[in-house]
């Protein structure tokens, strides 16, 4: 794979667990600048970067979401979900 594809896969995941790339490069421990320099080309991705990116990842799509709403459990709109066929309202109610 190379370095765009790596970065459109990541994108296209990111966009798929509705969050943004930011917050992977935040939850993998990735400074800001290292993340741009990687994107932009100009720093060279380790093995061991690309693995914290993906381990990241595991643990953003690892959120419960809702399979009828398509809410996110951590996010506060899903809090106020009234929606009486809402898949995570029912899984707390049980």
């Amino acid at each position: 794979m190379t370095h765009d594809e790596i970065f459109a896969e990541w994108e296209k995941r990111a966009i798929a667990g509705g969050f943004a790339l930011s917050d992977v490069r935040k939850q993998a421990g990735v400074h800001a600048a290292n993340f741009s320099n990687w994107r932009t080309g100009k720093g060279g991705m380790t093995l061991a970067s690309i693995q914290k990116i993906e381990a990241a990842f595991s643990v953003l799509e690892a959120v419960a979401t809702c399979g009828v709403c398509d809410r996110r459990a951590d996010r506060p709109e899903c809090e106020a979900c009234t929606r009486s066929d809402c898949g995570l309202r029912q899984k707390e109610a049980a």
